[in-house]
């Protein structure tokens, strides 16, 4: 049931959509904006668009790490260096 005072979507006629439109409904969705009558593939995409962005951040997030690691190292050894 949706409340009267609610903003929301019916998509119930929505049959071709591409990743524009994946992003449209997941910012809408960010908002409070409810997707009445979502056909499944569009919820599915959705789905999957929402993973792959976490997917990225996480990764992003790994590799930053990464690379201040083998900067921290790199600084080490060329004190060691210096030092000998």
């Amino acid at each position: 049931m949706i409340a009267a005072d609610k903003k929301f979507w019916i998509l119930s006629e929505v049959t071709l959509v591409d990743l524009g439109v994946i992003w449209f409904l997941i910012r809408c969705e960010d908002e409070g904006i409810e997707l009445a009558e979502c056909t499944h593939y569009v919820r599915e995409w959705m789905l999957r668009e929402e993973r792959r962005k976490r997917s990225r951040g996480s990764r992003r997030s790994r590799m930053e790490a990464l690379t201040r690691a083998i900067y921290r190292l790199s600084l080490g050894c060329v004190r060691h260096w210096l030092a000998v």
